[in-house]
């Protein structure tokens, strides 16, 4: 159940499904469903498909075949013209996303790949968009299961909360010690930063902790940004491999504690919280403000160029 951000082609993408932004008359009008057309093997008996439907309500949702795409199913969507929406307009892009995640579950896709809808010729501002699909993507999240992404043409396309953006580089610039500049904690890229526990060992402290925090499993699951098998496997300890770090940090988010409880949980599990990592500075940001939203960190991560948190 994870959600994760990524930089690409969407049509590329090798989830179950991709959502596509399109115009109500389904037809080839440029833009996003240009480029769908461009990549399809068979454009034609995707053309016939689209036109055997005929239409689709403005934020609604239509499913065609992939016609070659690593996909299964293409999900279309039909945003609205921003500049006719009016004070209605972020209610409307929301509930875009909300009928094209929708539509996803209910094809019973275990995976998702979503675009910035709307962002193109409808003329909706990205960050308003951006705003609207952390919003749904987070709702649907609590309450079912699917591996969600929001794939984003290049990394400077994705325009988050600006007054959150000015909040984070603040931070940074106010906490953030390159390692080459710490007198005091010069080796803190050692063997122990990069080498989490064994899986077995790591979950005793996870059963542990879990106790400490009250916390059950399956609420564990979207607050740590990590797929239900996984968090299984940690929490029984039954797979032969190493904890990583991107799983301990998003468990350790999901505790809602304060900065100090989060590193002495990191350390116990093999790796370094330290302000040397950009990473962890940005983490301890939203700690500090007790703000655990987990999307929201990962959308600052990604805005600044950190590996994001949680697992598959």
């Amino acid at each position: 159940m994870p959600f994760f951000i990524k930089e690409g082609d969407i049509t590329e993408a090798d989830t179950e499904c991709i959502v596509i932004s399109a115009d109500v008359s389904l037809k080839d009008t440029g833009g996003m469903s240009g480029e769908l057309y461009k990549k399809v093997r068979n454009p034609q008996a995707l053309e016939r498909e689209c036109e055997k439907i005929g239409f689709c309500g403005s934020c609604e949702c239509v499913t065609t075949n992939s016609y070659g795409l690593d996909c299964k199913y293409i999900i279309h969507c039909a945003a609205p013209i921003f500049s006719q929406s009016g004070r209605r307009a972020e209610e409307y892009i929301g509930l875009c996303y909300r009928n094209s995640i929708s539509m996803a579950g209910k094809k019973l896709m275990k995976s998702v790949s979503l675009p910035l809808i709307g962002t193109g010729r409808k003329g909706f501002p990205k960050d308003m968009v951006i705003r609207s699909a952390l919003c749904e993507i987070k709702e649907y999240l609590l309450k079912y299961d699917m591996d969600i992404f929001l794939v984003l043409k290049s990394r400077s396309s994705f325009m988050p909360d600006k007054e959150l953006v000015r909040k984070t580089e603040r931070y940074i610039s106010e906490n953030y010690i390159p390692a080459g500049n710490n007198f005091f904690n010069k080796d803190v890229h050692d063997k122990k930063s990069n080498s989490g526990l064994p899986c077995p060992e790591f979950s005793k402290i996870l059963c542990d902790t879990l106790k400490k925090y009250k916390l059950k499993e399956k609420k564990l699951c979207p607050k740590a940004n990590i797929g239900r098998m996984t968090l299984g496997q940690l929490i029984n300890g039954s797979v032969n491999k190493a904890v990583s770090k991107e799983e301990v940090l998003g468990i350790a988010v999901a505790f809602e504690s304060n900065a100090d409880d989060v590193r002495g949980f990191v350390e116990k599990s093999g790796f370094d919280f330290s302000l040397s990592y950009k990473r962890d500075v940005i983490i301890s940001m939203f700690m500090d403000n007790g703000n655990y939203d987990i999307l929201q960190i990962n959308s600052m991560l990604f805005y600044f160029g950190e590996k994001q948190i949680g697992s598959f």
